[in-house]
Order: structure tokens, then sequence, then C-alpha cells
């Protein structure tokens, strides 16, 4: 049960009405330094803006698919949506025609959180956070 996760009834509300999840990101300093790529250098923002451009959307794919199936989560308003700017600017047609037929399940798709514990686990870095230390003492 949802609400068996969340002490507050304005929690549960919240969940329930905007049905947000995130995706994590990790290994991104490992990724620049095995490509010989320096940090803040103009082709590792590049490479960075198409790897984020890739999984904006495919998580908006993911969510249209979803609410073809589901439905779209309460609080969608797909004129507000479509008007912003994010909207306009990241999505391609592709997406926005997926999102414009089926609507989307989650108001948010990609807010990242850091993955410590897994990237720990899997011996890389937990993003781009510890990225100058390790290309300080290279």
């Amino acid at each position: 049960m949802l609400g068996d996760r969340h002490a507050l009834a304005s929690q549960i509300r919240h969940v329930f009405e905007w049905r947000e999840i995130g995706l994590g990101v990790m290994g991104l300093a490992d990724l620049a330094l095995s490509m010989k790529l320096g940090y803040g250098t103009p082709e590792f923002i590049k490479l960075l803006g198409e790897i984020m451009s890739f999984m904006i959307n495919a998580a908006a794919k993911a969510s249209a698919l979803r609410a073809k199936q589901l439905g779209v989560f309460p609080k969608y308003d797909y004129d507000k949506i479509s008007r912003s700017k994010f909207y306009q600017e990241v999505f391609t047609d592709e997406t926005k025609e997926l999102i414009q037929k089926h609507g989307l399940r989650n108001s948010r798709l990609v807010s990242i959180a850091p993955t410590g514990s897994i990237s720990n686990i899997m011996g890389v870095s937990g993003g781009v956070s510890d990225f100058a230390l390790t290309y300080l003492f290279q």
C-alpha cells in the first residue's frame, strides 16, 4: 500500500498526485577519465549534454508508454507542460509526439540522486562530483 511508506497524509497525497521518479547517474567521472577528457572542458560538457539528452528522452518515452497503459498522473496538464521551455528545447519530436498522444505517467523523471552505495559496490565514481579530485591527482 502506498500509504505505508509515508508518515503524513499530505505526503501520501503528493506522491499519488505527482508520481515523481528519478534516475541515478554513476561513473561519469570514470567515463571522462577513460576518454581522456578534462573536467569542465567543452568536449566533456558536450558529451554530458548528449548523455543527459538521451536519458531524459528515454525516460519521457517510457513514462508516456506507461501512461498509455495506466493513465496519466492526476495533476497532468499537457497545455502547461508543452508550453514550458524545457519541453520545447529538450524533447525530440518523437518524444513530444508520444507525450501528446498518451500523456505522462510521472511528473518528474530525472531527479538525479547520489548513487554512493551502488557506485562504491561497482567501483566507479558516484557521478562527476569527485572528478575534480581524481583529475588533480593524475
